[in-house]
């Protein structure tokens, strides 16, 4: 089961939770005040615009190529 981060909109709180991934949108009490808490969008999510619907605009993009290089290696390696 994976980890999931959430925050307590009342108190602020932020916390870890093991959960199924079916549970992870599901609001979990909070141990501080013990109000129900919301899942946080990862990292990672927000990086990559995988959170629901959204897109920073690069999701999908080639990544930049190297500096200096311009060219790819094919089968062989390093061919200069």
């Amino acid at each position: 089961m994976p980890i999931y981060e959430y925050s307590c909109e009342h108190c602020g709180d932020r916390f870890e939770k093991l959960r199924p991934m079916s549970a992870a949108g599901q609001p979990v009490p909070c141990p501080a005040c013990g109000r129900p808490a919301g899942p946080l969008v990862s990292r990672l999510a927000r990086l990559t615009g995988a959170d629901e619907g959204g897109s920073d605009g690069d999701a999908g993009a080639e990544p930049p190529a190297m500096p200096g290089h311009g060219h790819s290696h094919g089968p062989g390696g390093h061919t200069h």
